[in-house]
């Protein structure tokens, strides 16, 4: 079964019309964003308007093709959404800026409003060239799409009243009521759409996890006399990852592993290797349970596994589960070589159509209506939806994106069922609305 997003002729001219919007927008912000950098140490605030001001009037006044965007079908915006979104911006150019620069342009406040929009449009932007090209979203951008405004935000909406209020001090009377009657929709329109935000971010970056398999190799030998019933021996560790086919891989993605061994080893109880194998060796007669405590690299959240130290046979290996919660994007370069990670290309795996595909239990869940659900989704959702697959995709997962044709395609069957009962309750959730 095959959920795909909708197709309109010409389609693919569609999409590089797209691509090349929102990277036009996204050059053009950075435009914006460098300027402002530029100028406030060089010239002060007071000068910010008259190097910037002309450019980004109209660099904003472009997003109306946005507008045409949504009333044309292009993408799944909410025309209403999109249409205050942009005009909101608007006002603050046209009607309160540009009207009134004396009160506003020479005011710090302006060179924040537009720090705080440049950058959020140019992760915006650069958001969905990454997504409308097929390859999936970095984790790094999606990252600063979901998390920068908790201080882009405030930045923004703050310096926006305060330009509004100046402005509405030497308005005419007529417009002075508007921009008064603006700021009392500001207030309860900023919250709702910051606590909005962050259940939109909740469901971006919650079960944001890599899962791989650690092997633990042990090998010992009876180095004392052999007739004693607990003789004295020398073991050794080593710790490897299992790679997509079985294979030992080096286990670098971790900075340091520290073995806690039985306190009877006193000063040596405790052992920190940096090294892959991560290779202890020591000697002994008896048998304990060991905790390995695994830091990984880029700052991750350490991981502990229990092993068994035993002497039953030479030479054992045993396998452990480990999970790498919220990996940061250098941590993901290195778990790449060990397999799939949020972000990763679609299709990378083929769909064997013989495969097996698995009959899921009742759960309440109807695939057919998620299906159905996704096909309804506004554009903006539908992105959303792409995103939670790509980001907790496993080995097993078929999804295949089609540039040419605008179409994303995946095979619900072969998603984890954690992601299916996360996709079911945000489609209904969405749905209902």
């Amino acid at each position: 079964m095959d959920a795909r997003s909708p197709t309109t002729p010409n389609r693919r001219l569609q999409t590089q019309y797209l691509v090349g919007y929102n990277l036009t927008c996204a050059v053009l912000w950075t435009a914006v964003l460098g300027r402002v950098i530029l100028l406030v140490p060089l010239v002060g605030f007071g000068e910010v308007y008259g190097g910037v001001g002309e450019f980004t009037k109209w660099t904003q006044t472009l997003a109306l093709l946005e507008i045409v965007h949504s009333a044309l079908g292009l993408v799944r915006s909410s025309l209403l959404t999109t249409i205050l979104q942009v005009s909101s911006r608007l006002f603050l150019i046209w009607a309160v800026v540009n009207r009134y620069p004396s009160p506003t342009a020479p005011s710090p406040f302006y060179s924040f409003m537009l720090l705080a929009w440049s950058v959020t449009e140019v992760i915006r932007y650069s958001y969905f060239v990454w997504n409308l090209q097929g390859n999936g979203v970095p984790g790094f951008v999606t990252w600063l799409r979901y998390n920068t405004f908790y201080l882009l935000y405030p930045i923004g909406i703050s310096s926006e009243c305060i330009l509004v209020w100046n402005a509405s001090m030497v308005a005419e009377r007529s417009l002075q009521l508007v921009f008064w009657a603006v700021l009392g929709v500001y207030i309860p329109g900023s919250y709702i759409l910051f606590t909005h935000m962050i259940a939109q971010r909740r469901k971006i970056m919650r079960g944001k996890a890599v899962k791989r398999t650690l092997k633990i190799i042990t090998e010992q030998k009876v180095t004392g006399d052999a007739t004693l019933e607990m003789p004295l021996r020398k073991w050794n560790i080593e710790l490897h990852l299992l790679g997509p086919h079985g294979e030992d891989i080096a286990a670098d993605c971790f900075e340091k592993v520290v073995y806690k061994l039985h306190e009877t080893f006193g000063e040596r109880a405790t052992q920190t290797f940096k090294m892959p194998p991560f290779r202890i060796q020591e000697e002994g007669w008896g048998e304990f349970d060991m905790l390995l405590a695994l830091t990984p690299k880029d700052k991750g959240a350490e991981i502990t596994v229990a092993h068994d130290l035993n002497f039953q046979s030479e030479h054992y290996e045993t396998k452990h589960p480990i999970v790498f919660k919220n990996p940061k994007p250098a941590l993901l370069a290195i778990l790449k070589e060990s397999g799939p990670v949020p972000g990763d290309a679609n299709g990378v795996k083929a769909r064997d159509e013989s495969a097996k595909k698995k009959k899921r239990p009742d759960k309440g869940i109807d695939m057919e209506k998620l299906a159905e659900n996704m096909q309804k989704m506004t554009e903006d959702d539908l992105l959303l939806v792409v995103q939670m697959i790509h980001d907790n995709k496993t080995e097993d997962t078929w999804t295949k994106n089609d540039v040419d044709q605008g179409e994303f395609q995946v095979d619900l069957y072969t998603l984890p069922d954690s992601l299916i009962r996360q996709l079911w309750e945000f489609t209904n959730e969405k749905i209902v609305r």
